[in-house]
């Protein structure tokens, strides 16, 4: 009696930790924030690699295309952005290495250099809060590592405004409607 006692009490202490951990707190919604580099073609002659970092280690790199935008990652993820010159980016080593979750000794043969760290790709919240999504544009420079994006584009919900905008209304009213009756 007491084995099985014991037995359900680590299950319990180690097992609801771990399946609450991605549930979102009351009061408060996620919004995901999508990341780009605006300045990616002023660097012909680099490839751009993104990585998540969790722990000590890269985990998963994946390719950033053209355009400038940074895969999504998971939410507890820390998201690097490197820059490997062409001349040394062996595409045949970078799918073995990624494959094998042996991200960092890719980097390491390639040397990347990194150019962006601590990337979020979402955030939470609080409800009051009408932000919708978050874009953050990075303008790079191959000299320095940058954690914070140059601009910032949020989208917001309107109807949060309507919300507040009516109540207001309806108040103006009343006090208009009594200040007639005083008179």
């Amino acid at each position: 009696m007491n084995n099985t006692v014991l037995i359900l009490f680590l299950f319990s202490l180690f097992i609801i930790p771990i399946a609450s951990a991605d549930m979102i707190a009351p009061g408060t919604h996620q919004v995901n924030i999508n990341n780009e580099i605006t300045n990616i073609n002023e660097f012909p002659d680099y490839v751009f690699i993104s990585g998540c970092e969790l722990g000590l280690s890269e985990r998963s790199l994946e390719l950033i295309p053209n355009t400038g935008e940074i895969p999504e990652y998971y939410k507890f993820c820390s998201v690097s952005v490197y820059a490997i010159e062409k001349s040394k980016f062996n595409q045949t080593l970078f799918t073995e290495l990624n494959e094998q979750k042996n991200a960092t000794e890719f980097l390491q043969n390639s040397e990347a250099k990194k150019v962006l760290k601590n990337i979020k790709s979402s955030t939470s919240l609080l409800d009051i809060n009408p932000t919708l999504s978050i874009k953050n544009q990075y303008t790079i420079d191959l000299s320095i590592i940058k954690d914070k994006p140059n601009s910032q584009i949020k989208e917001k919900d309107s109807s949060f405004y309507f919300y507040i905008l009516i109540p207001i209304i309806a108040l103006i009213l009343i006090i208009l409607i009594l200040i007639k009756r005083r008179k």
